[in-house]
């Protein structure tokens, strides 16, 4: 069974821990949470940097590629709003304004916004751990806690801005027939984006 608002807002407002912290207070209002989801904002900006050591994605350990954030500029001489020019030909992962708090009972469902799509950006959604997994649809397991981080890279070669804290992306909760015995314990728990290019245990 699929959430409906009123119970996310009740669960961001009263749970403990609350479902979402940092949850946007516009959101939260009577009405303006549409379609039982909750839609994320974007807080923080990294591009994949080449390495000559690359990747590894083995059984059991695992090393992803090094990352520098992007500074954040303003947009036109004495606007308040500030955000990231992004650029054709580089990968971005980009992190959330929101902390997850999944309880054993729920899983997270996560749909890009489709102004993504029709603004010619391929938006990369978490998968349970697997952070660069190319996806249409992504999920939060029971038991994760922490930002989520998303992948975004342009299809085409034109400007592209990216305000801060816009919303990319939005999350609806499900229920589990039953609480989960194994909830998330993996190595991305606490919001982590990469290893850095550092080799790691892979699960």
């Amino acid at each position: 069974m699929i959430l409906t608002s009123p119970t996310i807002v009740d669960l961001i407002t009263n749970g403990l821990p609350p479902l979402i912290e940092n949850a946007d207070p516009e959101q939260l209002e009577p009405g303006e949470m549409e379609g039982g989801q909750y839609d994320l904002r974007v807080i923080e900006v990294r591009r994949a940097l080449k390495s000559e050591q690359g990747v590894l994605i083995g059984q059991t350990e695992r090393r992803t590629l090094k990352t520098e954030e992007e500074p954040r500029v303003v947009f036109g001489r004495g606007s308040d709003n500030s955000g990231w020019e992004l650029y054709f030909g580089h990968y971005y992962l980009i992190k959330t304004v929101e902390i997850i708090n999944m309880p054993v009972t729920l899983r997270g469902i996560i749909e890009p916004r489709t102004t993504t799509f029709r603004s010619a950006a391929h938006l990369w959604l978490e998968e349970e751990e697997r952070p660069l997994t190319h996806l249409l649809h992504g999920g939060v397991v029971p038991g994760y806690q922490g930002q989520l981080t998303f992948g975004l890279r342009l299809l085409l070669d034109v400007p592209f801005r990216l305000e801060f804290k816009a919303r990319v992306a939005s999350i609806a909760f499900a229920e589990m027939e039953a609480e989960e015995p194994c909830g998330y314990s993996g190595v991305w728990q606490g919001g982590r984006v990469s290893t850095e290019g550092q080799k790691e245990r892979g699960f």
